[in-house]
C-alpha cells in the first residue's frame, strides 16, 4: 500500500483521539500536499488548519470519505475534463477546443444537438457563463431514486428538460423505472465540457 494510503488510514483510525489524532491528521495532510501539489487550494488548506481543532477531521480524512462515495450509478458513461465552461474555446492548458464561432449568433445552430428545448436552455447558460468563472450556475442530473447528491466527476447538464427526459426511464433491475432529477448551484469554473455535446458536461469542483 502507498504511503499516503497508510497515513490516511492511520489518521482516520486515530481521529477520535485528542492530540494524537490531530498530529496524525496533520502528517497525512502534509504528505498529501507533498505528493500532490495540485491539492494545495485555499479550501483544502483551510480544512487542514481547521483539522487542528478538537473533533474536526483532517482534510485527508474527509477526502478519504469523499473517495468512498458509491458512484456505481454512473455505469460506464463518465466525463472527461476538457474546456472549462467560462471559455469553451480553450482548455486550461491553452489547447484549442470548440471554434470561436461557438459564441457567434449561429453558435447554437452549428453545435447544438438539434433538440430546441435542450439547446435553448443549455446555450443560454453557456453564453451567460462566458468569461465569468466565479459566477454561479445551476447544473442538473438524472439519477436513480436512491441517489441524493451530484458528486464530483458526474456527468451533468445545463438543461433541466434534458435531465428530466433522461430521468424518465432506464432505471431499476429491468431498466423500465423512472429516476429523479437533482440540481445544484455551483461555480462556472467547476463545470467542464469534453467536446461531445453542449447538453453534457462534467462536474469537477476545485
Amino acid at each position: 500500500m502507498e504511503r499516503q494510503g497508510l497515513l490516511d488510514i492511520a489518521a482516520l483510525a486515530s481521529s477520535p483521539v485528542p492530540i494524537a489524532g490531530d498530529v496524525m491528521g496533520l502528517l497525512a495532510d502534509a504528505n498529501m500536499y507533498y505528493e500532490n501539489p495540485s491539492e494545495i487550494t485555499p479550501l483544502n488548506v483551510g480544512m487542514s488548519l481547521a483539522g487542528l481543532l478538537p473533533l474536526v477531521p483532517a482534510r485527508s480524512v474527509t477526502r478519504l470519505a469523499e473517495d468512498a462515495i458509491d458512484t456505481s450509478y454512473r455505469m460506464a458513461h463518465q466525463p472527461t475534463a476538457g474546456a472549462r465552461l467560462d471559455d469553451l474555446t480553450v482548455t486550461p492548458e491553452g489547447e484549442g477546443f470548440f471554434p470561436s464561432d461557438l459564441y457567434s449568433p449561429q453558435g447554437k445552430q452549428y453545435y447544438g444537438s438539434g433538440n430546441p428545448e435542450y439547446d435553448d436552455e443549455s446555450y443560454e447558460a453557456i453564453t451567460k457563463a462566458y468569461g465569468d468563472p466565479d459566477a454561479e450556475i445551476t447544473i442538473y442530473r438524472g439519477v436513480p431514486k436512491d441517489v441524493d447528491d451530484i458528486n464530483a466527476g458526474d456527468f451533468v447538464t445545463l438543461s433541466k428538460k434534458y435531465a428530466e427526459d433522461h430521468a424518465s426511464s432506464g432505471y431499476g433491475p429491468m431498466g423500465d423505472e423512472a429516476g429523479k432529477v437533482l440540481y445544484k448551484k455551483v461555480k462556472v469554473k467547476d463545470v467542464f465540457s469534453d467536446g461531445n455535446d453542449l447538453n453534457e458536461f462534467g462536474y469537477f469542483p476545485e
